[in-house]
């Protein structure tokens, strides 16, 4: 049976002289602007930006102010229009309500059914064509 011997270790050295010499500094080339530079350039577009939005609120304020003019400036014309529109259709009532109650004698036409002298704002009405 064998006996147990005990061997020494072998352990792994180093070359006579050393290894060489290892370069491990970084050597990483310079890209892209400075960081000044991209906040100069970033605060340019910014502030390009906000002058076209400046713009545009302008104009679309303009605009709106010009629109509302347009509208006072025909208001009139619109009011006699509806105006000429109520009368018409008022006339074709009182002539539909003068046909409806021509059997009650004591129906005036045109005569408010309301017991008071205030001013009662006219109920609208349809289109009459």
């Amino acid at each position: 049976s064998g006996s147990m011997e005990v061997k020494t270790p072998v352990q792994d050295m180093p070359p006579k002289g050393g290894y060489e010499k290892v370069t491990f500094a970084r050597n990483i080339p310079k890209r892209g602007p400075s960081g000044f530079v991209t906040f100069v350039l970033g605060a340019a577009v910014f502030a390009g930006g906000m002058a076209v939005v400046v713009r545009g609120k302008n104009r679309r304020h303009r605009l709106k102010i010009e629109k509302s003019e347009a509208r006072i400036g025909i208001t009139p014309f619109l009011q006699a229009e509806e105006d000429r529109r109520f009368v018409r259709a008022v006339h074709q009532e009182r002539l539909f309500e003068a046909k409806v109650m021509a059997d009650n004698k004591h129906w005036v036409v045109g005569q408010s059914p309301y017991h008071t002298t205030a001013y009662q704002h006219p109920v609208p009405t349809p289109k009459v064509e």
